[in-house]
């Protein structure tokens, strides 16, 4: 009976066990599917950007979007329709084509094929492929190819500092080199017509970002061409002629330009001899300066993103070095000998005797005073008289 009552408790034991352990791994299939498919969502690479449209890269800028129509996820991107203003910080924004920064006080629009920058200023970093990155602004259509930062207020400025942009508006078009700028006036863009060279800030965060080796050469540039420039000044004109010639090669550029300051043209010749330029090659550097370009811009416009070494005979021409010291030949014929007075010497009271501790002090003994003795100076001539007058009365 025992063994007999066992045998179906036993059995049915194991079939409870047996269904608590499949239950149990089909739960883990089940939570583990789960997890994969949370992970799948969760790291999945967004979906690509179309033209027109951007997404804003998370960041500490703060921004407002004014949506039209309501979206369902939280990532969608800016599309048609919306606008996107910033209030605080550096946005930055993905497209198809670059990425986009936007400082403060910039609104953005979006709609149609490329954005459209309202107000503000935007720096525009294209991916480098065969499409340039578009931009619409108030005065025409911008395509950079490259880097450049755009302005956009009363008139548009648009600066590049590598690659190039072009600029399209409704009467003409115009391209912007490297390191130079264009400023388009009104809307239609009629007084668009040169570019001039870029005007680099000291305190701007996007100038010192990328234009940190220029700001650096200029400060040390202006001030050679400073203290050239004041050395010379006053000195006599072979000074300025003999500067000038140590230039070697590139000394006939001054012969054009008299009024040029000697420190100017030192600079010039001193960065087209490290470029390792044509004798010609400093005409550029000069023109570039003429037009208000930075010391620094030229520089690095020039390949250089060092200090120019100095050539040799400049400054000994600007400041004749004396090799040695002669001493002066004084004639001791013709020369007056004065003897100095002698100096009184002031000798220093003793120090009064000390008895236990206690200075004595002592008298000293009076001085007798003496009559004063009257020497008469013509006694031995009356003497002598005397004696003459004697022997003839005699």
């Amino acid at each position: 009976m025992t063994a007999t009552n066992l045998t179906p408790t036993l059995s049915t034991s194991r079939r409870s066990y047996r269904r608590v352990i499949a239950v149990g791994v089909g739960a883990v299939f089940v939570v583990g599917a789960l997890g994969a498919g949370v992970a799948y969502a969760t790291t999945r690479p967004a979906a690509p950007l179309t033209p027109g449209t951007a997404r804003l890269v998370p960041g500490d800028a703060a921004v407002t979007v004014n949506r039209v129509s309501p979206t369902a996820a939280a990532d969608a991107p800016l599309r048609s329709g919306d606008a996107l203003t910033v209030t605080r910080g550096v946005a930055i924004l993905q497209t198809a084509t670059g990425r986009l920064f936007a400082r403060p006080g910039t609104t953005i629009t979006f709609g149609g094929t490329s954005p459209r920058l309202k107000r503000g200023e935007v720096l525009i970093d294209s991916l480098g492929g065969s499409k340039a990155f578009s931009i619409v602004t108030q005065a025409g259509r911008v395509a950079v190819d490259g880097v450049a930062r755009i302005h956009q207020g009363l008139s548009l400025e648009v600066g590049v500092y590598d690659g190039l942009a072009k600029i399209k508006t409704a009467s003409a078009s115009l391209t912007v080199p490297s390191l130079r700028r264009a400023v388009i006036a009104g809307v239609a863009g009629s007084t668009m017509d040169s570019t001039t060279p870029l005007q680099l800030d000291a305190t701007d965060s996007w100038d010192r970002r990328l234009m940190g080796v220029a700001l650096e050469l200029d400060a040390v540039l202006n001030s050679r061409s400073r203290g050239l420039t004041l050395q010379v000044a006053g000195a006599p004109a072979d000074v300025r002629e003999k500067v000038l010639s140590a230039t070697g090669q590139w000394s006939d550029l001054t012969v054009l330009a008299p009024e040029l300051a000697v420190g100017e043209a030192v600079v010039a010749a001193e960065l087209a001899r490290a470029a390792r330029l044509r004798p010609g090659g400093a005409d550029n550097a000069l023109k570039m300066r003429s037009e208000g370009a930075s010391w620094g811009l030229i520089a690095v416009s020039q390949g250089l993103k060092t200090i120019p070494a100095e050539i040799p005979g400049i400054d000994e021409a600007v400041v004749p070095v004396v090799n040695r010291l002669v001493a002066p030949v004084v004639d001791l014929e013709d020369s007056v000998i004065v003897t100095p007075p002698p100096q009184k010497v002031r000798v220093p009271e003793s120090m009064p005797p000390v008895i236990d501790g206690k200075p004595v002090v002592t008298t000293p003994p009076p001085v007798e005073e003496s009559e004063p003795v009257v020497v008469n100076p013509l006694g031995p001539l009356v003497k002598g008289l005397g004696s003459i007058l004697s022997g003839l009365l005699s």
